[in-house]
């Protein structure tokens, strides 16, 4: 089921709501969070019926490995032991769906062989409810988190506004929530604030990355058809490609939390303004920001981190990226894509390095200095969406002859590509451009009601032209209700053609 279609907005969103306040006013706060996992149950298996059965048994798997891990105290190696069987099952779970053809075709071809397995089916949000419950079973293991309720587990896995597509949330940092009596209370200011982030949210993908999502599509299309590109096709569908997959992850993180406030649930922030960013490593504190979380501390810190000399940093680095990439997406582009956002960093870090001992050899005026570098880690950026879109290497590597003049400059405006108009691509991602460089996200204009469970550091933001929009804040007002109804009605109307989340496929 997804946020943006009727069934969920008309249907399942009301009963859900509605049924869980009332349980909670009428019976008691246990009865309204049995219902509320029930509903998450059903939100899953809307999807695919079958799958039901996988995510309770893993969910079944890690419960009792997490409940052996509190219950065994004092014999580390024996704990040990339970946490290293309970990751490799996970692992192995995640790794059977999601790369076993994957990995099945690499055999084929190394070895010449013509081995065929059926196709793997990849479940619905595996790769999010897995990570999750290892980082369970590794709190659990360190003493940091424990859960005897089953119920209580369910929930933590199954909350169904995060259980598709993120954020990769913390036992510690969710369920005190579900059991604290503060959040037990119905609350209009989180009612009317939630359901503003959602239809923000719902606007931003409907409005802005599925009407920009056309002309990336068919130039992509184009290339794996065997078809070349001038330099401002290349381009412009890049360009439209990276802004789409801006709008449509930013809106489901903006729903996420909006579904949350409408049960006096916060969760962590997931998305914060990255293409402010004023470097690699400020932009992975700002996109996905769980999973950049649960990459550090998991991997990059045990690998070593930056704690062992510069050597082991670029390794750990480029190990880090490199299965972040693959985690992504089961194919040799991602792959490819992660150790370059990783080349991306180093570049980053050599160049902070080689500043820092040159002193005060390449000084700019601050204001010139904090655009520059926003721009530069843009530009990397959308250099690595063509690895992140493209369905072979062969597609990227034409994709990029055509963004790097290889293929031509010549190009005649008013230009018609396929009986798609560039010039509108071309409008929509300026528009794009002023709403990402210019105007506060969603978060910042609803922070008066602290939306999210964590607010990361900000000091670094590029938030020069902020200053001009200030007065851009949320308050409950019929002023407020007057600019948003249309938005929302124009939203609705415009769902005429429903269209999965990018994030889905991963």
């Amino acid at each position: 089921m997804l946020f943006n279609s009727y069934t969920f907005l008309y249907v399942f969103l009301p009963i859900t709501v509605l049924g869980f306040w009332l349980i909670q006013e009428l019976v008691n706060r246990h009865s309204a969070l049995v219902w509320l996992v029930g509903c998450s149950f059903f939100f899953y298996a809307y999807w695919n019926p079958v799958y039901i059965l996988l995510i309770i048994a893993s969910i079944g798997f890690n419960y009792f490995v997490g409940y052996r891990l509190s219950s065994v105290s004092g014999e580390v190696g024996f704990r040990r032991k339970i946490l290293f069987v309970g990751i490799i099952c996970n692992l192995g779970l995640l790794g059977y769906f999601k790369y076993a053809n994957f990995f099945m075709d690499g055999v084929n071809k190394a070895l010449g062989l013509s081995v065929q397995i059926d196709a793997v089916v990849l479940p619905l949000a595996i790769s999010f409810f897995t990570f999750q419950q290892i980082a369970y079973l590794v709190d659990s293991y360190r003493d940091v988190t424990q859960e005897r309720n089953f119920i209580n587990y369910c929930l933590f896995v199954t909350f169904f506004p995060q259980l598709i597509a993120g954020p990769i949330v913390h036992h510690k940092k969710m369920m005190p929530q579900f059991s604290d009596h503060a959040h037990q209370h119905f609350q209009l200011s989180n009612f009317s604030g939630g359901l503003t982030l959602f239809f923000i949210g719902l606007a931003k993908k409907v409005i802005i990355a599925d009407s920009i999502s056309d002309y990336p599509n068919v130039v992509f299309d184009n290339v794996l058809r065997g078809d070349s590109l001038n330099i401002l096709e290349a381009w412009v569908g890049t360009l439209a490609y990276t802004f789409q997959l801006y709008f449509d992850f930013s809106g489901y993180s903006d729903m996420a939390i909006g579904l949350a406030l409408l049960f006096g649930i916060r969760l962590p922030m997931n998305f914060n303004s990255p293409y402010k960013a004023l470097n690699t490593a400020d932009f992975w504190r700002r996109w996905h920001i769980t999973l950049g979380e649960f990459l550090r501390d998991y991997l990059y810190i045990p690998l070593g981190g930056n704690r062992r000399g510069i050597g082991r940093l670029y390794f750990s680095l480029m190990a880090t990226m490199g299965l972040s990439g693959l985690w992504h997406g089961a194919g040799w582009t991602f792959i490819l894509w992660g150790i370059q956002q990783g080349f991306f960093h180093w570049i980053f870090l050599s160049w902070k390095l080689f500043k820092h001992k040159s002193r005060r050899m390449f000084q700019l005026p601050a204001k010139l200095q904090g655009m520059l570098a926003v721009f530069l880690t843009f530009m990397a950026w959308t250099v690595g969406m063509v690895l992140f879109r493209a369905e072979s290497l062969e597609v990227a590597g034409s994709f990029y002859q055509s963004m790097f003049g290889l293929n031509g400059f010549a190009v005649e405006i008013p230009y018609v590509h396929e009986g798609y108009d560039i010039e509108d691509s071309i409008k929509l991602i300026g528009i794009c451009f002023f709403i990402v460089w210019c105007l506060p996200n969603s978060l910042q204009i609803m922070k008066d009601i602290e939306p999210v469970v964590n607010w990361p550091d900000t000091s670094q933001a590029f938030t020069a032209p902020l200053r001009f929009f200030r007065w851009v804040k949320w308050r409950p007002s019929r002023l407020v209700a007057c600019i948003v109804s249309p938005i929302v009605i124009y939203t609705l109307i415009s769902m005429n053609k429903v269209k999965e989340f990018l994030y889905f496929q991963f």
